[in-house]
Parts: structure tokens; sequence; C-alpha cells
């Protein structure tokens, strides 16, 4: 039963959680994603090319739609593109790819804040399996009121109870619009 901004349960009061339906909706990319679409020889090449293919016709569609990127995310794909591949054209190539992705996806930067920091080690407290570079690309994402997805193939993202519940508390605190979808593909 609903009683104004509560919900009654049980004998006891949750407050409802008012969720954002329309406005500017965010997707993070994890650099799994980046790195897997750039190496035609990774097991997730396809699905990581087919999931970039579709957001960019998703944001030229939607202006509503923005892509962010966390500079930990260009710091792993660049890591991977100038240590991983060894033949200096394939490299540059790998380099002019990402530019013109990042170009097509119109994606945006955000500084990281005091906020995405704090998130980064509570991630790290409430579960110990997610790396820190993973946390903190998380971090991002549940920082940001708007974001509604976190692409990644990283397995401890995805299955992440603990980050799902830091997301429930974020939304009865009013700290989020939208909910989080942390998934592999859209």
């Amino acid at each position: 039963m609903i009683r104004g901004n509560f919900m009654v349960k049980k004998g006891c009061f949750k407050r409802k959680i008012k969720r954002k339906k329309e406005g500017e909706q965010y997707f993070y990319i994890d650099s799994s994603h980046y790195i897997a679409y750039l190496n035609v020889k990774d097991d997730q090449h396809k699905p990581s090319r087919d999931l970039i293919h579709k957001i960019k016709g998703m944001v030229k569609t939607n202006p509503e739609i923005k892509v962010l990127i966390p500079s930990i995310v260009l710091a792993e794909v660049s890591k991977f593109i100038c240590f991983e591949i060894t033949s200096p054209d394939e490299r540059e190539n790998c380099f002019v790819k990402l530019v013109e992705t990042l170009k097509d996806l119109k994606v945006e930067y955000r500084e990281s804040d005091e906020k995405v920091w704090k998130m980064t080690k509570e991630i790290r407290k409430r579960d110990d399996r997610i790396e820190p570079a993973d946390a903190f690309i998380a971090a991002h994402a549940l920082c940001n009121p708007d974001s509604v997805y976190l692409f990644t193939t990283d397995n401890s993202l995805l299955t992440s109870e603990e980050i799902r519940e830091i997301e429930r508390e974020m939304h009865i605190k009013d700290e989020r619009k939208r909910d989080l979808k942390i998934s592999a593909e859209l």
C-alpha cells in the first residue's frame, strides 16, 4: 500500500523510490569493450563491435543519450595499444580508430571528484573481488544520478550484489534518478 512518498510493507515504512524516465541518459563503456572492439583477435570483438555500433546509432538519433568516459578507461585502452600491439602501423591504426570511435560516440569526459573517490573506496570495502580500476569505473557510473548503463565484460562487476545494494541505498537517499543497468550488452 502506498501512502504519500512512503510504501507500507509488513508494518514498516519504506520510502517509495522516484525514478526519472525522460531527459539526458548517460552510458558508460568499460575499457574491456573498447579493447575488444579494437582487437579483432579478441574473443569478445564481435559482441563489443556490435554494442558500440548500436550505441553510435542511438547517439545519432537521440540527443538525450550521452556517452561518458572516465580517465581510467582512456588509460587502460592506451596501455593496451602501446604495450600489447607490437606493430607500429597497427598501433597507429588502433589509435586512429579509437579517436574516430570516441568522436562518433560523441564521448564526453568528466573529471573524477571526491564523491567518485569515496564511492570507489566503498565499493572495494564491500566487494573485494572487484579490482580497483573496475571499482573506479563503477563509481563514476553510480555517482552520476542520470547514468542508465555501465557496459562491461568484467564478471565481478556483472555479478556484484554489493553494487546493486549501494545503488538501492543511493535511490533511497535521492542520490540517483535512474536505475543503473550493468550489462555486457544492450
